[in-house]
């Protein structure tokens, strides 16, 4: 009998995943991504409008499947191209920290259309969900911090395979099929993390380039055969994307699926600006501080988060979202970072400008030494009088530590859809009809269309 390799191991722990009845829980998860990702995807593609339309009318394809929050019908791949750069383009997808990665960005956007063209059921929809976020970010975590450290977007690289493996899973293909789409969406993988800086827009292609090409994996593989061993192979994944052949992260087992440890975001931000920005408002709201009194405010965090995130010269919306000086100053002055705290105002204010001169990042070692398992930041808010005031977060909010609860998912949704202009009645029927997406899969496909 042939021994099994590494891309066995892994096609048969994701499999036997998929045939085992999903937990309560995990369903509730999936469902709370679900709705996570459909107002953060219906924000973008209103922020997106233009763009959205340029694009679709000069692609000229046809088709009916519904690209999210546009009102408008493309191609299968078009659709999903479109609705990965929707979901990651205000900045609130959801991550996992371990991983450094927003799956449902490509994940969604991909298993979405695919299902609205196959007409698959709830509970076939939530099973590809689970399994496309359990295939990423176990793939994500064996590869990190080498990926991250040489520049590759794990969003666009993992989330590529995640959302190909998701599809798969969803459509019910066998072992040998789902090998193959596997190796398909490794070939794929694709993604670097320059698209983040200066003033650069691309951020979100990486993951519309990523839903897009999984869904080509997914129908390539379940007809192609693929190589023996795309993980493990001597120029395969581990080796081409991890800098190793170590598979700790991927058979790692535990009494939990991947998605229950995901984050969901309430600041517009990157993830690594949301420990500091707490850290700082908590500082100032607990000591009732005048801002106009501030002398300084020393920022202490871990070295992934200061590198890339530590500039002051904001070039456009998109770097201030990755610009930890910024993000903190914005909400010392506003008492928010939300999708409107990056309007031309803002980015302008004097007075945000004025407070971000006094505020410095600093890399501390022993909360380097501690991350990813906690990604923490220390505030100091030195005061014109010489007072000092110290405030440290390890887990901000919507980590699995400190999660937000349904009510907060379902009032952020309510606001992006409220800021996407969408009237009362119907986010409050879309919110309803999401909620019970595992039942009736009709009205869910159909609300694709509608919000």
């Amino acid at each position: 009998m042939m021994q099994k390799n590494i891309t066995d191991k892994f096609i048969e722990i994701i499999l036997n995943m998929s045939e085992s009845e999903l937990p309560n829980q995990v369903i509730n998860q999936a469902t709370r991504c679900l709705i996570d990702y459909i107002g953060v995807t219906t924000a973008g593609a209103f922020t997106r409008s233009k763009k959205n339309r340029l694009l679709l009318n000069e692609l000229r394809t046809h088709g009916k499947i519904p690209v999210i929050g546009t009102g408008e019908c493309t191609d299968l791949f078009t659709a999903a191209l479109t609705n990965g750069m929707n979901a990651h383009e205000v900045e609130l997808d959801d991550g996992h920290r371990h991983g450094t990665m927003h799956p449902a960005s490509p994940i969604m956007s991909s298993l979405l259309p695919v299902a609205y063209q196959n007409n698959v059921f709830g509970e076939d929809l939530l099973r590809g969900i689970v399994l496309g976020y359990e295939a990423a970010i176990r793939l994500a975590c064996a590869v990190q911090p080498y990926h991250k450290e040489h520049g590759f977007h794990t969003t666009g690289t993992c989330g590529t395979i995640g959302a190909a493996v998701g599809i798969g899973i969803m459509l019910r293909y066998s072992c040998t099929q789902l090998k193959a789409v596997l190796s398909a969406a490794v070939s794929s993988a694709a993604g670097v993390l320059e698209n983040i800086e200066d003033c650069s827009e691309l951020k979100p292609y990486n993951a519309g380039r990523a839903a897009l090409d999984a869904v080509a994996a997914a129908y390539v593989g379940k007809n192609d055969k693929g190589p023996d061993n795309i993980l493990g192979g001597k120029r395969g994944f581990l080796s081409v994307f991890g800098g190793c052949k170590s598979s700790e992260h991927l058979f790692q087992s535990g009494n939990y699926y991947a998605i229950e440890k995901i984050y969901f975001k309430p600041y517009a931000s990157c993830r690594f600006t949301h420990a500091p920005l707490e850290a700082a408002y908590i500082a100032l709201c607990a000591n009732n501080l005048d801002i106009d009194n501030i002398d300084q405010v020393e920022i202490y965090t871990y070295k992934a988060a200061v590198f890339g995130q530590d500039h002051k010269n904001i070039q456009g919306s998109n770097s201030a979202k990755m610009s930890i000086p910024y993000c903190v100053a914005c909400m010392l002055v506003t008492g928010q970072v939300g999708i409107q705290s990056f309007t031309n105002e803002l980015l302008q204010s004097k007075k945000i400008h004025h407070l971000m001169d006094k505020i410095t990042i600093n890399i501390d070692y022993e909360l380097t030494a501690a991350a990813p398992g906690i990604r923490a930041a220390i505030a100091v808010v030195k005061m014109r009088d010489g007072a000092e005031f110290i405030h440290r977060v390890d887990y901000p909010k919507g980590e699995p530590e400190y999660p937000m609860p349904d009510a907060d998912i379902e009032q952020k949704f309510s606001d992006l859809l409220t800021f996407s202009e969408r009237s009362p009645k119907k986010i409050a029927a879309g919110l309803s009809t999401i909620r019970n997406v595992k039942n009736d899969s009709t009205a869910f496909l159909e609300l694709l269309k509608e919000l």
